[in-house]
């Protein structure tokens, strides 16, 4: 309902440009969706056939590999003050790079 009531000033005073500009991208999305279902023949799969439970280790694993570990309160308050001391990510490239 929020969607479809975004761009109501374009109907007051009526402007094709907004219109437009609001209400493409609502055209759009569905139209590359299903154009994308045809295309390439897939189907949409109901929540029982989907197997996340013997492949999240494999996933959790992957995504853990881009998580920073957390810093404390004051350590991240004071990191741009302490601009002689290396960051464990830099360190972590310059071993890659030697």
């Amino acid at each position: 309902m929020i969607v479809f009531c975004y761009g109501y000033t374009s109907f007051a005073p009526w402007s094709v440009s907004d219109f437009f500009i609001y209400y493409t991208l609502l055209l759009l999305a569905p139209i590359t969706y299903f154009g994308w279902k045809l295309v390439k023949r897939t189907r949409l799969l109901k929540p029982l056939e989907v197997d996340l439970v013997w492949e999240r280790p494999i996933i959790d694993n992957y995504e853990m590999t881009f998580i920073d570990p957390p810093q404390s309160f004051w350590s991240e308050m004071l990191g741009p003050l302490m601009f002689w001391k290396h960051s464990k990510g830099s360190d972590k490239q310059m071993n890659l790079e030697g």
